[in-house]
């Protein structure tokens, strides 16, 4: 009977212990899993964080211990349970001579497996969400170290044009303008964050101002002959219709060589401006120009005919102050000087520029003393020997990146500068 007895309780406890092994089992698989998936979800908000800033970043960085620190509280939780759980179980287990033994069978280990499986995909799948994290993270980062760069090269390319327009305002000498002043000077500098700039001012007033066409004519050539005789010079040896294209656009009336009847058949549809040029970019609209026709030749010598560079010998001054400003004769290439006074009159082009080379020129009046009273007229209307607008061209470098900012501006006759376009 004891023994009977004694057999039933060695299996109940028997039953007991393998139940307690099957729960601890089960809490250890699932610390097994928990664990690792808060020590990545910590690294996924710690990877997060840098795609952050300021407070943000510090809260999920926060977060991100809190998550760590459960996970590892959790795998040591799961450590000392199995630790305890590899202690032998000693039980009565009666030798009953033919009997069999009450010891339960061994427990399958498909659902450990099973659950093996789940945890190497999860951390599979975690992996990736980390990694994915990660590259975003530094993505944004270098994005956001990018703008900071742009931002930093934008506020070093203002700073320098600001200082050539100071240098332009300073000028000590506002009754004439060349090439030798200061604030011709192509200026260079490096601040001590290794930002370098580039900054070189451009005397628009040595080209002639292609919204002369726009203008009423007061004395002297008219802006049409110097415009053809401008681009006869630079390899255009039909620039009549042109010509008439651009006055039709600038011109108030729907009457003309090139109005709006002729821009409404195009695709898209559009009409004439009728009135004068805003920028550069307009001109493309133009009948019979396009960027190609600006396009700078190959040139094989300095002594080349008919090969001159229109870009480099007209400009788009917007406004009506501009309209009648007179070209420089001390920064003025020949070819200008060569159109505006008219193609029969390169020896006193000549001449002008034998007279500049020795000293910057005070008056054109000397130069006109001997001359025909029609170039005397021509010259009086349209050369001048000082400046008053100006191309600003500012430039920014720094850890790989440029930035560019070009600004136009006028100097009145007292010396106060005025910014036109700041384009970036």
């Amino acid at each position: 009977m004891s023994h009977y007895y004694s057999r039933e309780y060695s299996g109940q406890r028997a039953h007991r212990h393998h139940v307690r092994r099957r729960l601890e089992k089960k809490i250890t698989t699932i610390l097994m899993v928990v664990g690792p998936l808060l020590v990545l979800l910590s690294l996924v908000f710690f990877a997060a964080s840098f795609a952050q800033s300021g407070a943000t970043q510090h809260r999920w960085q926060k977060m991100s211990l809190v998550y760590v620190g459960a996970g590892v509280a959790a795998l040591g939780v799961r450590w000392v349970m199995h630790l305890v759980n590899d202690r032998p179980a000693t039980f009565y287990r009666p030798r009953v001579r033919g009997a069999a033994t009450d010891e339960p069978p061994p427990e399958t280990t498909g659902q450990e497996g099973a659950a093996l499986v789940m945890v190497l995909v999860i951390v599979a799948l975690i992996a990736g969400l980390v990694l994915e994290a990660q590259i975003a993270a530094r993505a944004a980062l270098r994005a956001e170290q990018q703008a900071l760069v742009r931002s930093r090269l934008h506020e070093a390319a203002a700073g320098a044009a600001y200082a050539a327009l100071q240098r332009l305002a300073d000028d000590p000498d506002l009754r004439l303008d060349h090439t030798n002043e200061t604030w011709a000077a192509t200026e260079e500098a490096t601040d001590p964050a290794g930002v370098s700039t580039r900054v070189n001012v451009t005397d628009e007033d040595r080209y002639v101002n292609l919204n002369r066409l726009a203008a009423a004519d007061e004395g002297g050539r008219p802006a049409a002959d110097v415009l053809m005789d401008i681009m006869t010079l630079c390899g255009d040896f039909a620039p009549v219709d042109r010509v008439e294209s651009l006055a039709s656009w600038m011109d108030p009336d729907d009457d003309g060589f090139a109005e709006s009847a002729l821009y409404r058949e195009r695709t898209p549809p559009y009409q004439a401006a009728n009135r004068p040029l805003y920028a550069w970019s307009e001109l493309a609209w133009v009948n019979g120009f396009s960027r190609a026709y600006f396009a700078r030749h190959e040139h094989m010598s300095r002594r080349e005919t008919f090969n001159a560079d229109l870009v480099d010998c007209v400009t788009v001054a917007p406004g009506a102050d501009n309209a009648h400003a007179k070209v420089n004769v001390n920064t003025a290439p020949a070819d200008v000087l060569l159109g505006v006074l008219g193609l029969p009159y390169d020896g006193i082009v000549r001449t002008i520029l034998a007279a500049r080379a020795t000293e910057p020129l005070g008056s054109i009046e000397p130069l006109l003393a001997a001359a025909d009273p029609v170039l005397a007229e021509f010259a009086r209307a349209w050369l001048g020997v000082k400046s008053g607008l100006f191309l600003v061209d500012a430039q920014a470098y720094g850890e790989g990146q440029s930035e560019r900012l070009r600004a136009l501006a006028r100097r009145g006759p007292e010396g106060t500068v005025d910014v036109l376009q700041w384009v970036y």
